[in-house]
């Protein structure tokens, strides 16, 4: 018992009681002051997946190291804990650490909300609600710390130069997402199916510097929006880019 816990427990004790637990504290400090500071575990689910598989287990299930996911929480610490449990209602008993590692694994391992909820014991629309209420709180800050636009005077000095066009500042291509066929009407959930996957999705561009680093990326769009079209909505971000050479 901690002396906090233990002073607010003693303060309604018969009075032998609270000369007993004074005493205690008096002949053993060091064994209070340890157990105060104990830390709590703020990622049971974390720590129980390096216990049963190490560090590989970790890796596998989010694709980051340990040590990978420690930095990302130190970025997404502060924002995510500010206004995890904003709002009305009852307060998330998941903490902010283990939504970001349950969130990893779902971006990872593409599966049914029903799937990933049954692997770590949710029920699938609570589950989904938790994910993506993380995503949407901490993901300005993390867009903003990691995706970051680099420069061709950079690439040079460090000798990351595409080998097949050394001249080009980054590689951009469309990425296809899957995603469960959306409610509604065949004319409202069309527009999120494409032809050359047979999926329902989302679509978003994406722009990646000759170290496979991240340093641009669009908005989502709807799948059957053409790859073409998707650049061309976005030419003046392209120009702008280049411009800063």
């Amino acid at each position: 018992m901690s002396p906090r816990c233990s002073h607010a427990w003693k303060t309604k004790q018969p009075p032998n009681d609270r000369v007993f637990l004074d005493q205690c504290l008096d002949d053993h400090p060091e064994v209070a002051e340890h157990q105060d500071n104990i830390p709590d575990s703020s990622c049971q689910v974390l720590d129980r997946v390096s216990n049963d598989s190490g560090e590989e287990g970790v890796r596998v299930m989010t694709n980051f190291t340990r040590r990978e996911f420690d930095v990302l929480w130190a970025v997404a610490e502060l924002p995510s804990k500010a206004s995890w449990n904003d709002g009305r209602g009852s307060k998330s008993k998941t903490t902010p650490m283990n939504a970001l590692f349950m969130r990893l694994t779902v971006l990872k391992h593409y599966d049914t909300w029903e799937k990933h909820a049954l692997d770590f014991g949710f029920k699938a629309p609570t589950f989904q609600k938790l994910i993506l209420r993380f995503i949407e709180v901490v993901m300005a800050v993390v867009y903003a710390e990691f995706v970051k636009m680099t420069d061709m005077s950079e690439l040079r000095a460090q000798d990351h130069t595409f080998g097949n066009n050394p001249y080009a500042l980054y590689a951009t291509n469309v990425k296809f997402q899957p995603t469960e066929r959306p409610t509604g009407r065949h004319g409202e959930v069309k527009p999120y199916f494409i032809a050359k996957h047979k999926l329902y999705g989302l679509k978003i561009e994406a722009s990646v510097s000759p170290q496979g680093l991240l340093v641009a990326m669009s908005e989502a769009h709807r799948g059957a929006v053409a790859d073409l079209t998707i650049m061309r909505s976005r030419m003046d971000q392209h120009k702008y880019f280049i411009i800063k050479l």
